[in-house]
């Protein structure tokens, strides 16, 4: 076929237009839905440790206990989405899953408030935690499939600052609810608000096609979409599989679980260390996640450009957990007095911007979009795991041995993470492997009839 023809083939239809502006506006709501929701249930992290000194004083107990508690809210929190990917979409869809979850985040909130020991609020964090990681993942995999992929980084970048909104607002107004009304009545009414905007937001992750699913010599899928009219066909031919038999897949989920031995821990300690260390009020601790959220934010705002600039996903992933993991070993040295810790604060927000956005396009990327709620479950599972390892275990050595010995700990964790990143490029194909820095390049644009008859195709051949 000569070029004239193909460009024909290739250029939209007159009456493609409004086509072109439903499916804009089916992408934007589908960014908001998903900021939305990223503040919903990824910004009450920042207050965690807002929480822990309030613990202390009411339960009356020891630092490393206050923090094992809010290290288990964290970690829930990922438990819960490995739960979402095993359900998602086999058994719920994504939007049964976010209102699932928002119900359960609703009671999960009501019992913490009440509780009466320190048995019942683990439980009430766990509920709490494990609810709110499940609507996210829900919403996340949602957009991930919706967007086309040469817009995921942008996509994904503009719905993530959501979660920076959360770490900009909730801090400064759990802060004032506890100071008004103390810490039961901020987690309840929280708790309220959250449920009733989650189910709210839930009919925007209505997913109708899946992609097509991987080939069977092992190659990512394309990524395209397949019509529901063959959806149930290739579902019956999927089964359950275990991601960390892939050696690439295992290589990330070490990343993940080493990486967050450290990642949380400045976050939950930082009141203690400005109680302690600074000598500074409460509202000095929720300025600082504010800031943070604050330049997080920024740096998700321009994520595609960014990460173009830089040479990829993989590259600007790297570089974001190297850098944050020597930023935080840094903070003890540093934070002598309020101003630098603001400084502090901004820096990491930046830092730290990319590394937690771009994880579900790498997996995307790495393993493709048709396993995502699935692989992304299980990369919260090794989220979890070091998150409920972590803070516990450095909070021990901020107590025995000093804040600054503890925040070394937990950047060098940060940071020897990246090494299962290196390895990883090892386990790909060739194709996957040499494919550094150009995941973000606009796929080639095929006529609505030429791309459904390539699908028809594929999913033929696939049999």
């Amino acid at each position: 076929m000569d070029v004239a023809s193909n460009a024909d083939e290739e250029t939209p239809a007159a009456g493609a237009s409004p086509k072109l502006v439903s499916r804009f506006r089916a992408d934007t709501i589908s960014i908001a839905a998903c900021f939305v929701s990223h503040t919903c249930t990824f910004g009450p992290l920042a207050c965690n440790g807002l929480y822990v000194p309030e613990f202390m004083q009411h339960f009356d107990i020891s630092l490393s206990l206050s923090a094992s508690i809010a290290s288990v809210n964290m970690a829930a929190n990922f438990f819960g989405s490995l739960l979402a990917g095993l359900l998602i979409p086999k058994l719920l869809s994504h939007r049964s899953v976010a209102a699932l979850g928002a119900v359960l985040a609703m009671v999960g909130y009501v019992l913490g408030s009440m509780a009466q020991s320190v048995a019942q609020l683990y439980v009430a964090m766990t509920i709490i935690g494990g609810s709110l990681g499940a609507a996210n993942l829900a919403g996340l995999t949602a957009l991930n499939i919706l967007v086309t992929p040469d817009r995921r980084a942008r996509s994904v970048g503009l719905a993530t600052c959501g979660s920076s909104l959360g770490a900009i607002v909730l801090p400064q107004v759990v802060t004032v609810l506890m100071k008004e009304h103390g810490w039961q009545f901020a987690m309840c009414s929280f708790g309220v608000v959250t449920a009733g905007v989650l189910l709210a937001i839930s009919p925007a992750f209505t997913v109708d096609s899946v992609p097509a699913p991987s080939h069977a010599n092992g190659k990512a899928a394309r990524n395209t979409q397949v019509s529901s009219s063959v959806e149930p066909s290739d579902r019956q031919r999927r089964k359950f599989f275990f991601p960390c038999v892939n050696p690439a897949y295992l290589c990330w989920w070490c990343n993940m679980v080493v990486l967050f031995l450290g990642y949380h821990a400045p976050s939950l300690l930082m009141a203690h260390f400005v109680a302690e260390d600074l000598k500074g009020p409460p509202g000095l601790t929720a300025l600082a996640f504010s800031l943070t959220g604050v330049a997080s934010f920024a740096c998700r705002m321009f994520l595609g450009p960014l990460t173009s600039r830089v040479g990829g996903t993989r590259r600007m992933h790297r570089l974001s957990q190297i850098s944050v993991g020597l930023h935080i070993m840094a903070m003890p040295f540093c934070c002598q007095n309020a101003w630098s810790l603001m400084v502090w604060s901004l820096m990491l927000g930046f830092l730290n911007g990319p590394l937690i956005a771009l994880v579900s396009v790498l997996l995307c990327e790495l393993f493709g979009p048709e396993d995502l709620p699935l692989n992304h479950g299980f990369s919260r599972l090794g989220v979890g795991v070091g998150t409920i390892c972590g803070p516990p275990l450095i909070s021990l050595i901020v107590e025995n041995v000093s804040f600054a010995a503890g925040m070394v700990v937990s950047g060098a964790a940060v940071c020897c993470g990246s090494v299962f990143l290196l390895l990883l490029p090892r386990f790909l194909p060739k194709a996957s492997a040499a494919g550094e820095g150009k995941s973000d390049a606009p796929s080639p644009r095929v006529a609505p009839n030429k791309q459904q008859a390539v699908v028809s195709q594929e999913v033929d051949g696939a049999d």
